[in-house]
């Protein structure tokens, strides 16, 4: 996902940087960053539009900043903030979308046309394009014709309102949902927070054959069904302190944690319980102290996670806890480990955050080809 802004000095400055922060903070507290992998180009021109596209190949473009339309609506309420170019009454100027100008220029409209020509040339792997700009209607239904699912606004857009939608929209999408219940769970965002307006309308459009009902950007994350576990967390009794932490943390991240505090009841068989977690699960974690390798249930549930990583490719991970040296066994040495020990509050979440993409699959990456440009402001 590409999230390009334009805020040109000539303009009302928006609020642009604060919607990037919002999507982060929410995506973050639902525990899903990461989930959608988020790059973001300020002071966009026409340039780094096509250069985006050609290098990060995106599935998600999501434009932000003011739009140009061929009639103005005034703002519900005097005085906010609004994405919106009061639009020249000329039916010769160009409609469509405010970006950075090249060659020192302000600002450059590019119109529906020319964004659709270069989505058809450049954007095959782009499913959804999200155009956060006043008066964007006209660009969307242009746009629809090369890519599956197209969002604009038909009409001026407060910035708190746009802001708003764009949390919801991502926020639902994060969660697995449809392309359509995203969009709808976005409208009924502005709906609680009395940003509705009736004469601001964003629209879905589809390409033809495309199914918002159906379609999806991510798989929703599995319920907890007492069956299947996407980690099985291996410790010593002594450490249960900090596991639990590590335990709760995942969880947040909605993963599906086999945690023994948690899984296994009052008067329940422990090595049957135990059992079931290990046949369950997808991949191991073992926190690693220097008590944890004495402990005979440790070794019996290492031995079966590793048997089950190396006959299976599944991931057995160590993490170090607590404060001590540990010597990590043989096996465990030749694999990455990520050590928890001494981190303040922000490092911990971020290590554990890297536990959570590697559990779903994802590898670290290489950092953005995307380069940021200064404003002019």
């Amino acid at each position: 996902m590409v999230l390009f802004s334009a805020n040109p000095s000539s303009l009302t400055r928006l609020d642009l940087e604060g919607e990037l922060q919002d999507i982060v903070d929410e995506l973050e507290g639902v525990g899903l960053e990461g989930v959608l992998a988020l790059e973001s180009q300020s002071a966009t021109t026409p340039r780094t539009v096509q250069r985006a596209l050609l290098v990060e190949r995106p599935t998600v473009v999501h434009f932000s900043g003011h739009g140009r339309g061929r009639g103005a609506r005034p703002p519900r309420r005097p005085g906010r903030a609004v994405r919106d170019l009061v639009p020249d009454p000329a039916p010769a100027r160009t409609t469509g979308i405010m970006l950075h100008g090249d060659h020192d220029a302000d600002l450059k409209v590019v119109s529906g046309a020319a964004l659709g020509d270069l989505f058809a040339k450049a954007g095959s792997t782009v499913r959804l394009v999200f155009l956060n700009a006043c008066h964007s209607a006209e660009q969307a239904d242009a746009l629809v014709q090369h890519v599956d699912f197209v969002i604009g606004i038909d009409g001026a857009i407060e910035d708190e309102a746009a802001k708003a939608f764009a949390v919801a929209l991502y926020r639902a999408l994060a969660f697995g949902r449809t392309i359509e219940a995203s969009f709808e769970l976005a409208l009924n965002a502005l709906m609680l927070e009395d940003l509705r307006d009736d004469r601001t309308r964003p629209i879905l459009r589809c390409r033809r054959g495309a199914d918002p009902r159906r379609a999806r950007l991510v798989e929703p994350p599995p319920r907890d069904d007492g069956r299947a576990w996407d980690v099985f967390i291996s410790y010593a009794s002594a450490d249960e302190e900090p596991v639990r932490r590590l335990a709760e943390e995942l969880h947040h991240r909605q993963l599906r944690v086999f945690f023994d505090r948690w899984e296994i009841g009052l008067g329940e068989e422990v090595r049957q319980r135990l059992e079931r977690g290990l046949d369950g699960c997808t991949h191991g974690l073992i926190a690693m102290s220097p008590r944890t390798m004495t402990r005979p249930w440790v070794q019996a549930e290492y031995s079966a996670l590793l048997d089950k990583a190396t006959t299976h490719g599944r991931l057995l991970i160590p993490v170090l806890i607590g404060r001590e040296t540990t010597t990590l066994p043989p096996f465990l040495r030749a694999r990455r480990l990520v050590d928890l020990r001494g981190l303040t509050t922000e490092a911990y979440r971020e290590r554990v955050g890297d536990i959570a993409q590697a559990l779903r699959g994802r590898r670290p990456g290489p950092p953005s080809r995307l380069r940021r440009r200064r404003t002019r402001d």
